[in-house]
């Protein structure tokens, strides 16, 4: 899977998809994962790492506020606090790209 490259050490991780989401769970502590899930109704485990959507993977929000990510994964833009509250007003910021991960700095 192409998520899986996203991930600081990826083999540390089991990447599944659960539906449309494609998810990562450290794998040291999948045997857990499994007893809890015979007795207990799981909603969330691992990080959410993307969203299919036909061909393409749309990253997840979980991926950019999580620690497993790469750092240099997606462009980095920083930006001024006046031109993020653009986003609060929905006025739209427009990147070359097309993710980036947005920083205040």
């Amino acid at each position: 899977m192409a998520a899986r490259a996203w991930l600081l050490s990826a083999e540390d991780y089991e990447v599944s998809a659960n539906g449309m989401n494609i998810t990562a769970f450290p794998k040291e502590y999948i045997s857990e994962l499994s007893v809890l899930q015979q007795s207990l109704r799981v909603v969330q485990a691992g990080v959410t790492l993307a969203e299919v959507k036909g061909k393409d993977l749309i990253p997840n929000h979980a991926l950019a506020m999580s620690t497993v990510q790469v750092a240099d994964t997606f462009p980095v833009k920083r930006s001024l606090m006046n031109r993020l509250l653009l986003i609060c007003v929905r006025k739209p910021l427009y990147f070359p790209a097309l993710f980036h991960v947005v920083m205040y700095c």
